[in-house]
């Protein structure tokens, strides 16, 4: 028989609701892949695309029925599944439950300070609060952070600024994805000394998570080594450059003029396709030492390929840009240097994986409102350096 479809020998191999592979004479109805836990349509294109350059193949799985692939932990694919994808997406945590409450305290014995931290919507808050109420230990902190952000980073930061014995989250995969991204990238966080509550069991990832049904929450088993974005041996071609603007990846030393940018533009750019909803660029504006961290995290991600930001600056135009600190460290800003003769911002572009789909290549892109002429231009230019210079097969980027 056929080894299509975990077939070998006179059957095929299945995972079942229990997350565990079993034998059936028949073949399974939905495709996966443990790399992300994703399930989808047998014919789905991106993962035809993906096995025929030989990734998902380890990795891949088979369900007799999406209700196994969903009890076995997996979520939707956001290209074939799309209306699938988009309930998933959007639903909200179940409610904690009192025995969950009880496992997760005997778990918790032992340590004498935690740090509690929650998505925003009504169930997490709840869990996060009756936790605190009911730790007889010390809560040094309890911190929420939202379901979209630029970079997750001051909640982070405050949710590992107090280094306790051990850390409680509570919320939705979405949110707590970008969060932990965050986590690792820029504080001391442990996976190994957190736990979440149940809800979090669609969070699973390909992160080395591990879900036991039993006691109600996430163990987390250490991280295994971050991918990058793009194949280790591309070569990352010359940005785009015009008579009107060029990009060049995004620093340190724009960080003044940048702020000047966006701030001057923050209504346009929550109107711009592509940043309607988000929480970026905040309404209040930023200081100028969270932006220059800001930015060193992008830098820092095009340093080791897992995503790329370029700023746009105008040909010929350079703009009053006075002394910014130069960081040493992601996690402060150490020194003083100077970015005199930066050129005048005028915009900028995202190239990142999609937090929940890692087939899909998210790219957006702003301009200053006083510079709105440039946003089709720019969105043209890119788009065809994408297309001819770039090794993304399916890239998202909002229409102008």
């Amino acid at each position: 028989m056929s080894d299509v479809n975990g077939g070998a020998g006179d059957g095929y191999t299945l995972i079942g609701p229990d997350g565990r592979p079993r034998r059936s004479a028949t073949p399974g109805t939905l495709g996966g892949t443990t790399n992300g836990r994703l399930y989808g349509r047998l014919d789905c294109r991106s993962a035809l695309r993906a096995i025929a350059r030989g990734g998902y193949v380890a990795s891949r799985v088979f369900f007799a029925t999406e209700a196994d692939a969903v009890a076995a932990g997996f979520r939707p694919c956001a290209v074939c599944l799309p209306a699938e994808y988009a309930r998933w997406k959007g639903c909200p945590p179940a409610p904690h439950t009192e025995a969950e409450l009880a496992d997760l305290l005997r778990k918790l014995t032992g340590r004498r300070t935690l740090a509690i931290g929650h998505g925003r919507d009504r169930a997490s808050t709840a869990a996060a609060h009756a936790l605190a109420a009911a730790w007889p230990g010390e809560v040094v902190s309890v911190v929420s952070w939202p379901e979209q952000a630029a970079s997750w980073l001051r909640p982070a930061l405050r949710l590992t600024a107090q280094a306790p014995d051990a850390w409680v989250v509570a919320g939705a995969a979405r949110g707590w994805a970008g969060m932990r991204e965050r986590l690792l990238r820029s504080t001391d966080w442990d996976p190994e000394r957190t736990y979440g509550f149940g809800a979090l069991a669609d969070a699973i990832g390909d992160a080395g998570e591990e879900w036991d049904p039993t006691a109600g929450f996430l163990s987390y088993a250490p991280i295994m080594a971050e991918r990058t974005f793009v194949p280790d041996d591309f070569v990352i071609p010359s940005p785009p450059s015009t008579p009107s603007f060029r990009l060049e990846p995004l620093a340190a030393r724009h960080n003044e003029a940048d702020l000047a940018a966006w701030t001057s533009s923050i209504d346009h750019i929550r109107a711009t396709p592509g940043f309607a909803g988000r929480h970026w660029p905040p309404p209040e504006g930023m200081a100028s030492a969270d932006n220059l961290r800001d930015l060193v995290e992008h830098a820092d991600d095009f340093t080791r390929r897992v995503g790329f930001t370029y700023t746009v600056l105008a040909v010929g135009e350079v703009g009053e840009v006075g002394e910014v600190g130069e960081v040493g460290d992601a996690r402060g800003v150490e020194g003083v240097g100077s970015a005199e003769g930066v050129e005048d911002v005028v915009g900028c572009v995202y190239i990142y994986p999609d937090r929940d789909d890692p087939s899909i290549t998210d790219v957006r892109s702003w301009v200053r409102a006083d510079r709105a002429d440039l946003d089709a231009p720019l969105h043209h230019e890119v788009s065809a350096w994408l297309a001819a210079r770039w090794p993304f097969e399916h890239v998202v980027y909002a229409p102008r």
